[in-house]
């Protein structure tokens, strides 16, 4: 939305600025950045003297106590400063009445000033008391404050003056008799205490120490078409200034509608154009337009809200992206709303990017642009890396440094008359236009005072042409006024003299002065020399020059290694003969002898004396520099004494007591002692005892053991060498050693290990807590507290399984998608197995409405009828084939529509239409339930959630399972029809009958039980899981649930057993017992590919077992419980396409047929349990209902194909029994059973929609 209006004054000057036109809550965001956020009503925990949030800004209704609260509120403890200087303006659309629009008084109500409309001739009133001035209530004039349209009202109050301005029209003035002023704590109000305002505000603003001004919020003048809000009327008188442009905001002043008209009669407060209610948190400011949570800053500046983090933004999958490294903000991963460096700007690219001046030293930072070096017009990389220079004269290198161009020299880089042209002897210069660098003649150089100096062989003729300096001659190295007058040679030895003429030196002759070598030298030992090989005089002065030209030593002398080059030297003091300067041949003192290095040295065991002379050294000296100072020792294990002689070194003492010394070594632990047991000293880390035995000092965590220190165990504070005596917080002595106490971990500090738990609530209302690991308390329902965020009283049931806690949501009056609970964990320190600590106890969540009506579609009814008509046709035609053959298609077809219908019980997803479809195609009610009124139904007997979804209204086992005790004692009704057949009817029949009597009573059982097993294992299941009252009801219902259910979970093992028996004993009589009494489970099969073709019923039963098991305990694992279904059903359809096991086609057919739609059907289950649009959920329905639509017409075109095959077994029986009635006699035959069965016998299917049918045994 536009940004509001009023910021055009000097923003330091304005202290507050609310624009109820685009923000909203319980705290009202101070735009003006000086963090005096307002609350809504008085306080940010109660709503009950809150403003309604609209488009229009903030709506009064007239309600008594209704108020905006400024500083100081729970928001913001300090309250606004005035001062004697200030302005309060506000933009106001209000209807009829008497009320305050603004009110601002101290604690004791003897300071304070407000504005007041009267509703009688239309008018304003205001008040203004302060220490020493009363103003008593002035009136504006009549009709000057009109309702339902927008007015600007100013209060001012200036030192002296007081002013009421209503649209720039001054309404009421005020002369004060001193300078205005307020003392002690103030309350700020927008509306009063028992006078609240009726209309819209759309802001509020106060500036201090400034004047008001007219004409700068308001104009006379208005460009239609530029609305505020949505709608505008077609002029408006004042219009609102705002960026040099005059605006119109709606005047509907309706506030169960937005600005355009759109109602907002489904929202507590207002709402926009689209209808979006504004609904803003606790405690939180949110933005009008988009109706987002925004947050405000520590520095007040304020944050839209999103569900994503800082650096995020969300995709149109509804996922939060990461934005580009260096945004704060951003609607893309390819452009930036905000950088994260405060003083970059967004360019048209979208890309940050650092202002001139500036450079990008880490643009994910705050400080991400840096100001550059003052000598930088433009800089990158660095502050001093300048790209562009402030010089103009002044070019960036390739380090980045300002350099003055050539032919100037840098005075301030800075300016951009920073650079300075050079003197013309100078190509470059620094400091001044003549201290040059480099010189405009080319063989001339600057030296270290800037003038230019020519290269050395050229003399200086004009230093401002670059042909300034003329070339010297050869035995020149420098010249001046001419080429031939030297002023340095060109030979390093030589020397010009007064006429500027070489001459080589001292110790040279000439050689070639052209060269640098020119000068060569003589003999080291010639002063000067003719030639290289004779000198002219000796460079020592007791050498003479012999007839050879050479020189050598006088007598007396000698000549350093018979080398005079060395000079003539004196034989060293104390020697009477010498060869060299240092070498004696022989001394002076009988105790010295020559010395190898110098003159002579005393022999060992002497010392030379002041005088020169060697005397004696001290007794215990080897050698000495005093008489008693040591400098060597004679006995080992000594040194020299600092006292006199030599001592035992550290770590020994002396045993003989004498001059001579015999050391031996201490204990190891002392630095001295006295003799080898008795310490003086110790070394480091030991402590002298009262023994004067030196023992060991151990640190902190360690002990000694036979002198050396070892470090405890890790937690152990002290311990010995045997075990811990103390240990480290937490922890505590296990045996020898620490160790962390229960739930805390660590290897030298235990600390305490945390686990987690979070929220998720599926679309059946089913909350799991789920923990990351199992816990160890064992929570119950009183462990909980469910509360609604919304003040809806729930109802709920709940279980624990391992590290999850199951709620399901049961009921709460008209709740809406996306209703709010809260889930707290009262129970405290609540630990998992491993000891680790809960860290969160407070969850909440969304739950899905539950009292949304099914929109069920004619056309989907008219499938369920037609579906259920098939079926009953169905029913019919195998009724009519099975009493001449098999009824397994009868059913095989049934069994599947049982599977089918209770899939909603699983809890799956399913849509609405799904769950009436498969539910609905569930079952034929003939007659009405007869224990419905036998038993009470209260709310102890209901189910639990899911059955409840499912359409049980009670949990009681013997009214759910009615129909099926009702097929059961019908059929147990043919037992006597069939006794009075057999004692009346001809003999053929007659026989027949008593067949069907002698085992009737094992296939009859046998095959409801069949027929019935899933069926039961469900009601029995839902019996035990729902609650129940204690008494006789409740007891009975329990009790035979509880038979039910351990009878169909041994049911698999017992077939298994009795198959095992008939198929290892075919052909003996308890083979043959066995197979007549089950004959059921072994007539229709074909038996013929090993034991495993023979198993079918035991797969059978196996399979529905589990799938009891997966729909009434899965129901909070749905993903588990799709996948396992899915399982059992390919693999019942793998065994019936490998074995191929029914005798009967059309049987073999059907079961093929049903096996594949129910594992295409809980394929697409497997899909319910993603997010999926509605088109795809669309099309999983119409998938899934015309599958089992197509099902069912296959079922019956097999059906009636069957009923057509056995019409013939049929004929030929009634033929039979006319023979047999015609010709009377007798016949007899023998029942042949064996592993293919010649009996037919009565099978009886009762599943939930069957009430049986009855098979007549033909005898082949």
């Amino acid at each position: 939305m536009i940004s509001l209006l009023l910021l055009t004054l000097v923003s330091s000057t304005k202290i507050v600025d609310y624009r109820f036109g685009y923000n909203f809550g319980q705290v009202f965001h101070d735009y003006s950045l000086s963090g005096n956020d307002a609350i809504n009503g008085n306080s940010v925990s109660t709503t009950t003297y809150d403003t309604i949030p609209t488009d229009r800004g903030a709506y009064y209704s007239y309600t008594s106590g209704q108020m905006i609260t400024l500083p100081p509120n729970s928001q913001q403890s300090n309250g606004l400063s005035l001062g004697s200087k200030f302005y309060i303006c506000m933009w106001v659309l209000v209807q009829q009445g008497n009320y305050y629009l603004t009110y601002r008084e101290n604690t004791g109500k003897t300071q304070y000033f407000y504005l007041y409309r009267q509703a009688l001739d239309n008018l304003s009133k205001s008040f203004v008391k302060f220490s020493g001035y009363s103003s008593g209530e002035r009136m504006g004039s009549v009709n000057g404050f009109l309702t339902n349209v927008w007015v600007f009202l100013v209060l001012s109050i200036d030192d002296l003056s007081g002013y009421v301005y209503i649209n720039d029209v001054k309404e009421i003035t005020f002369t004060y008799t001193s300078v205005y002023s307020e003392t002690g704590t103030f309350s700020h109000y927008i509306g009063y205490y028992n006078y609240s305002p009726i209309g819209f505000f759309w802001n509020y603003l106060i500036y201090i120490n400034e004047s008001y001004t007219t004409s700068v919020f308001t104009i006379s003048t208005y460009t239609p078409g530029n609305c505020l809000v949505n709608t505008c009327p077609s002029s408006c008188t004042p219009g609102i200034i705002w960026n040099e442009n005059s605006y119109c905001i709606s005047i509907n002043s309706l506030s169960t509608t937005s600005g355009s008209g759109t109602s907002c009669s489904i929202c507590t407060g207002g709402c926009n154009s689209d209808g979006t209610c504004f609904d803003c948190e606790y405690a939180s400011s949110c933005d009008i337009t988009t109706g987002t949570l925004m947050e405000i800053n520590s520095d007040g500046t304020l944050n839209t809200y999103s569900p994503c983090n800082n650096g995020e933004y969300l995709d149109s999958n509804g996922n939060c992206q990461s934005c580009m490294s260096y945004c704060s903000t951003c609607d893309d991963n390819t452009s930036c709303i905000l950088c994260l460096t405060s003083n970059a700007y967004i360019n048209d690219s979208g890309q940050c990017t650092c202002p001139a001046g500036t450079f990008a030293s880490d643009l994910t930072s705050i400080s991400g642009c840096q100001s550059c070096d003052a000598e930088c017009l433009t800089c990158s990389g660095s502050s001093t890396f300048c790209s562009t220079c402030t010089a103009t004269e002044a070019s960036a290198g390739i380090s980045g440094k300002c350099i003055c161009k050539d032919g100037t020299y840098e005075n301030d880089l800075t300016i951009s008359s920073g650079c300075i042209a050079c003197d013309s002897k100078c190509l470059t210069c620094s400091g001044s236009s003549s201290f040059c660098l480099t010189c405009t003649a080319t063989d001339a150089t600057a030296d270290i005072f800037g003038k230019c100096i020519c290269k050395d062989g050229t003399y200086e003729n004009d230093l401002t042409q670059e042909l300034g300096c003329v070339a010297c001659e050869s035995w020149c190295k420098k010249c001046e006024d001419s080429a031939d007058k030297c002023t340095s040679c060109t030979a390093i030895e030589a020397y010009p003299d007064d006429h500027g003429i070489c001459q080589c030196s001292i110790g040279t002759y000439a050689y070639d002065l052209t060269t640098t070598n020119g000068c060569s030298p003589c003999l080291d030992q010639c002063k000067t020399c003719l030639n290289a090989n004779s000198c002219t005089e000796c460079a020592d002065p007791y050498a003479e020059i012999g007839d050879d030209g050479l020189c050598f030593c006088q007598n007396g002398k000698y000549a350093l290694n018979s080398n005079i080059d060395y000079g003539c030297y004196n034989c060293y003091e104390g020697c009477k003969t010498c060869l060299e300067p240092l070498l004696c041949l022989t001394c002076s003192d009988p105790n010295a002898s020559p010395s190898p290095i110098s003159g002579c040295d005393c022999n060992l065991g002497y010392y030379k004396s002041l005088s020169g002379s060697c005397n004696p050294c001290f007794e215990s000296c080897e050698s000495c520099i005093e008489g008693n100072k040591c400098l060597t020792c004679l006995s080992e294990n000594t040194i020299p004494s600092e006292i006199q002689g030599c001592e035992c070194i550290s770590g020994y003492y002396d045993s003989s007591y004498n001059q001579l010394k015999n050391c031996k070594p201490c204990d190891i632990s002392c630095i001295k002692c006295s003799n080898e047991i008795n310490c003086l000293e110790c070394k480091e880390n030991y402590i002298l005892d009262s023994n004067n035995k030196c023992v060991k000092i151990c640190n902190t965590q360690q002990f000694e053991y036979l002198g050396i220190c070892y470090d405890c165990p890790d937690l152990c504070l002290t311990c010995n060498k045997n075990s811990c005596l103390t240990c480290e917080d937490n922890s505590q002595i296990q045996g020898i050693n620490c160790t962390c106490l229960w739930g805390y971990k660590g290897k030298t500090v235990c600390e305490k290990t945390y686990f987690t738990a979070s929220i998720e609530i599926n679309k059946n209302n089913d909350v799991n807590i789920k923990f990351t690991e199992e816990i160890n308390e064992d929570l119950g329902y009183e462990d909980f507290n469910i509360t609604s965020l919304d003040k809806c009283d729930l109802s709920y049931e709940f279980f624990k399984n391992d590290a999850i806690c199951h709620f399901s949501i049961e009921n709460c009056q008209d709740m809406a998608e996306g209703f709010t609970i809260k889930i707290e964990i009262i129970k405290e320190n609540v630990r998992s197995v491993s000891g680790s600590f809960l860290d969160k106890y407070i969850f909440e969540g969304e739950v899905y409405g539950i009292n949304s009506e099914v929109d069920i579609s004619q056309g989907l009814k008219n499938i369920v009828n037609s579906t259920n008509i098939i079926m009953k046709t169905t029913l019919c035609a195998t009724i009519a084939s099975g009493l001449m053959g098999s009824p397994s298609c009868i059913w095989i077809f049934f069994n599947t529509i049982d599977i089918l219908s209770f899939l909603p019980l699983g809890g799956v997803p399913y849509t609405e239409r799904i769950d009436f479809f498969l539910e609905s195609i569930g079952g034929l009610k003939i007659l009405p339930n007869p224990f419905s009124m036998l038993f009470n139904i209260n709310n102890y007997s209901e189910p639990y959630k899911q059955a409840k979804d499912y359409g049980f209204t009670t949990s009681y086992i013997i009214i759910n399972g009615f129909s099926l005790l009702f097929n059961f004692l019908l059929l147990l009704g043919l037992i006597p029809l069939l006794y009075i057949a057999h004692k009346i009817l001809p003999k053929i029949i007659s026989e027949k009958c008593y067949r069907i009597i002698k085992d009737y009573k094992f296939n009859y059982f046998i095959r409801f039980w069949t027929q019935s097993y899933l069926s039961l294992g469900i009601l029995s299941f839902v019996q035990i899981k729902s609650k129940y009252e204690w008494n006789f009801e409740g007891v009975f219902n329990v009790c035979l649930a509880s038979i039910l259910l351990i009878v169909v979970i041994l049911s698999p093992l017992i077939l298994l057993i009795i198959s095992f028996i008939a198929y290892h004993n075919e052909i003996s009589d308890t083979g043959f017992k066995v197979k007549r009494k089950y004959s059921c489970h072994f007539k229709e099969f074909r038996n013929n590919k090993g034991f495993l073709s023979t198993q079918f019923y035991t797969f059978y039963f196996l399979r529905r077992l589990l799938y009891i098991f997966t729909q009434i305990t899965l129901i909070h694992s749905l993903g588990t419980q799709v996948i396992l279904n899915l399982i059992f059903s390919a693999l019942q359809l793998l065994y019936l396409i490998v074995f191929l096991p029914f005798k009967d086609k059309y049987a073999m057919v059907s079961a093929i047929i049903s096996e594949a739609c129910i594992l295409e059907i809980m394929t697409l289950s497997l899909l319910f349990l993603n997010d999926l649009s509605t088109k795809k959920l669309e099309i999983l329905e119409t998938t899934i209902i015309l599958s089992v639509f197509i099902c069912a017409n296959l079922h019956n075109i097999i059906s009636i194909c069957a009923f057509i095959s056995k019409f013939k077994d049929i004929k030929s029986f009634i033929l039979e029994i006319l023979e047999s009635i015609k010709k009377k006699k007798k016949i007899t035959s023998k029942i042949e059973c064996d592993n293919v069965t010649h009996t037919r016998e009565i099978e009886i299917s009762t599943s939930r929609t069957f009430v049986g049918n009855l098979e007549l045994v033909k005898l082949d």
